[in-house]
């Protein structure tokens, strides 16, 4: 049975922690809502800029094939003999701990679409490193830290290597709802000719895709190689520092989650503790009684 000090000792310590995950409970909540309003209002606009650039990109190659045009005949053709190692997997995860399973979920994910490895792995994130220690990516990964405060300048050094990769994959968890984030994976090429070359490759399923494409009438100034390349760059950029923001918004949710269940889990502890105390000192109280008891009866 501990003593009274024990349980007295005990309690400070669960009232100091208590107070720790209480703190960054609301400093995460702060955090959250200082990037939610930016996440969420652009997020809309750069699924749409993706839409606009899929579909012009489908309308070019469609007309150039129906030109005949030996040019991009040959780009397809060198297209579909792209090495797969030739490949990348950005995974945006956290530079800090107590998030819940933000990182672990993301990691899962990675290693069961590619249980045998392949691409190189770039890690976002300091925390991400120690989720693939036993994974087939443990040789082929690569850390880059990232400040919270993210900007297209931190992030220049990991598009850069992006552009050198034909098939480049970001893993990231995405925010839902203020209860659930899911890890997302979103497929982000380089290459023009690699979405236009898989199109074509499937014609079956996406037929209707490229009528509808087709149909539409696209007025482009000054060319369309300039609107792609303009799509590929300032878009492209946009669209990843986005991808990362949204893992920061998942981040900072799920640790306030995790920090709200560890008080819950505080909370709970110090009332089993309160009980505890109170029967440690009944039990010494009715001791001494007893004790008085027999000494009068000896007297």
């Amino acid at each position: 049975m501990k003593t009274l000090t024990q349980l007295r000792v005990e309690k400070d310590n669960l009232l100091g922690l208590g107070e720790l995950t209480d703190a960054l409970k609301y400093l995460s909540a702060a955090k959250m809502g200082k990037i939610k309003k930016k996440v969420l209002a652009n997020r809309y606009f750069l699924q749409e800029a993706l839409t606009t650039k899929t579909e012009l990109q489908k309308y070019v190659y469609l007309l150039k094939k129906e030109n005949k045009d030996k040019t991009k005949k040959k780009k397809v053709a060198e297209a579909e003999n792209v090495d797969s190692a030739n490949s990348l997997i950005v995974s945006v995860m956290s530079n800090q701990g107590l998030c819940g399973q933000f990182n672990g979920q993301l990691a899962k994910k990675i290693i069961r679409d590619f249980p045998a490895g392949g691409p190189d792995l770039v890690i976002i994130g300091k925390r991400g490193k120690g989720y693939f220690g036993r994974s087939a990516f443990a040789d082929k990964l690569t850390v880059v830290d990232v400040p919270e405060s993210v900007s297209i300048e931190d992030l220049e050094k990991v598009f850069t290597r992006i552009k050198l990769y034909s098939h480049v994959y970001i893993y990231y968890n995405m925010y839902v709802t203020a209860v659930k984030s899911e890890p997302v994976q979103a497929a982000f090429s380089a290459s023009p000719d690699e979405e236009t070359k898989e199109d074509d490759t499937n014609k079956g399923k996406k037929n209707a895709v490229q009528e509808d494409t087709v149909a539409r009438t696209y007025i482009v100034e000054p060319n369309f190689d300039d609107v792609l390349d303009y799509f590929q760059s300032v878009i492209a950029e946009a669209v990843f520092v986005q991808q990362v923001l949204e893992s920061r918004l998942a981040e900072y949710n799920s640790r306030m989650l995790a920090m709200k269940e560890a008080n819950d889990n505080i909370i709970e502890l110090l009332n089993q503790q309160k009980k505890e105390y109170n029967r440690v000192r009944r039990t010494k109280i009715n001791q001494a009684l007893t004790e008085v008891s027999a000494g009068r009866a000896l007297w």
